[in-house]
């Protein structure tokens, strides 16, 4: 769990270098915060964000949908980032974080190959078809 709180407004973009068409992308996540006790309290139920159903190879990118964090005030996630290809993939899938204050200017508006992005979590591949990894912010 983060200690610094999610941005106001987020939401995630994906980078395909593997050289495959990659048939699923998902990500599954569960939000944390501080309830009024001071505890740390985690969303009852994982949210499963599919970010892609077929998504291009070499370059590919995929804005997933907005996540408004202005009432319930999320301070961090626990998730798994999961990716499916069928064939041989050698490269790597980047999952980034886009950020905005106002949810209409966003910090990827620009940045199609994601080269001023921080990438949270990275799938690499060489010959396996699925491909799992924790994601902690």
């Amino acid at each position: 769990m983060s200690l610094i709180g999610l941005p106001p407004n987020y939401r995630f973009r994906v980078l395909n270098t593997t050289g495959v068409t990659m048939s699923v992308v998902s990500l599954t996540m569960t939000r944390s915060l501080f309830n009024s006790a001071g505890e740390v309290v985690y969303e009852a139920t994982a949210q499963s964000v599919s970010l892609a159903s077929s998504m291009a190879n070499n370059s590919a990118v995929y804005v997933g949908a907005a996540f408004s964090n202005t009432s319930s005030i999320y301070l961090g996630l626990d998730g798994v980032l999961t990716a499916d290809h069928s064939g041989t993939a050698s490269g790597t899938l980047a999952l980034c974080l886009a950020v905005s204050p106002d949810n209409s200017k966003w910090s990827d508006d620009n940045d199609i190959a994601l080269s001023n992005h921080a990438i949270i979590a990275q799938v690499y591949f060489s010959t396996t078809t699925t491909k799992s990894v924790p994601i902690e912010l």
